[in-house]
């Protein structure tokens, strides 16, 4: 236990965890929630169990001034938002019917627990002999391996676009949003949310191949800004370095060949600028793909090509 507390990331959760009752939106209490769950579950503990040991130490520490709603116990908390939970969940039945409906295991959900079943990793709960599914192989949080991803992919095919990605994202935010309508501690299943984190991966990861895709990953990059306050800086390095790759791809596709190859004044330093850019960016490109696309040989691509990478 020791050691699995050690590992414990406390000041992080203590953030999030006033962002879960504090957020400003119903989309910053949602994402902070879900990133407490997966603080917790990196040391395979539940949110219940995390927010008991977050209360111990603020104990031991004699925080007992200021008590607001975000530094309440677990029982605290529950007891006194009981009234606004049976509320909430009046309203929703009135706006959108039975609650037996609205959380029914939709058949992608089943297909997705069915797929993922072999690859579940179980743990203990810290207080009783009762054990949960804290992940899928190596996955707990964030992209799926390659082999939680041919699971997902045996449930139903992955999107293999950017705007397939961003639909089915969109189709589960909506379902969760319904869901939480009734119950704002509603948790969602935890295969759902590693397909919902392979969705993620693809909007953060997959290059953009037309202007419309552009649009979508920076829709979805104004999204994570939104919901979730809490960036890791090299997280922030790698869309940036996406979306300017995915610029760098989108201008070499405006200008035709023709017009670079019949205009007099390029250089041939700015030849070899525009062939090094392109292999910086897409270096998975043949020759023949750089040079229609830069205005230059093959042979010139190629010679720059072994001098890049030379060693």
């Amino acid at each position: 236990m020791e050691a699995t507390m050690s590992n414990f990331d406390a000041v992080k959760f203590r953030k999030v965890r006033a962002m879960m009752d504090g957020g400003a939106t119903e989309g910053e209490r949602t994402a902070a929630r879900g990133r407490a769950e997966a603080i917790a579950a990196k040391v395979g503990w539940d949110l219940h169990t995390a927010i008991q040991f977050d209360d111990a130490q603020r104990r031991r520490a004699g925080d007992t001034t200021g008590r607001t709603s975000t530094t309440q116990t677990w029982e605290e908390y529950w007891a006194k938002g009981q009234a606004e939970r049976e509320a909430r969940f009046r309203e929703a039945e009135r706006q959108h019917g039975s609650s037996e409906k609205a959380f029914a295991e939709t058949d992608r959900e089943r297909r997705l627990r069915l797929a993922l079943k072999s690859l579940a990793v179980r743990s203990k709960y810290s207080n009783s002999s009762k054990s949960y599914i804290s992940g899928f192989g190596t996955w707990t949080v964030g992209a799926p391996d390659v082999d939680v991803l041919a699971a997902l992919e045996r449930a139903y095919p992955l999107p293999t676009n950017l705007p397939g990605a961003m639909a089915e994202w969109q189709e589960w935010d909506d379902l969760f949003e319904l869901r939480f309508a009734y119950d704002r501690d509603y948790d969602i299943p935890i295969h759902v949310r590693c397909r919902v984190d392979a969705l993620a991966s693809i909007l953060d990861t997959m290059p953009a191949r037309s202007w419309s895709d552009f649009d979508i990953r920076m829709q979805w990059r104004r999204r994570g800004i939104e919901r979730d306050r809490w960036h890791d800086i090299n997280d922030d390095i790698a869309a940036h370095d996406r979306l300017a790759a995915d610029l760098a791809f989108l201008r070499s596709m405006e200008t035709p060949p023709s017009t670079m190859d019949s205009n007099p004044r390029r250089t041939n330093a700015e030849k070899r600028q525009a062939v090094l850019s392109i292999l910086d960016t897409h270096p998975e490109l043949s020759d023949r793909e750089i040079a229609r696309r830069a205005g230059v040989s093959p042979q010139t691509v190629n010679n720059w090509r072994r001098r890049r990478y030379a060693t």
